[in-house]
């Protein structure tokens, strides 16, 4: 899962420093994957 969310994060052009905590809950890897509404929910983060 973090290899994928990796990936996604690379093809978005972030960075590919992420944490991700265990256990992988989908709330965990949606934040993890950033992207427009994560950063609604959570700017400057």
């Amino acid at each position: 899962l973090k290899q994928a969310c990796m990936a996604y994060r690379k093809q978005q052009g972030f960075s590919n420093y992420f944490t991700l905590h265990s256990p992988a809950t989908v709330e965990r890897l949606r934040m993890a994957c950033a992207d427009e509404f994560t950063y609604r929910a959570c700017p400057g983060e």
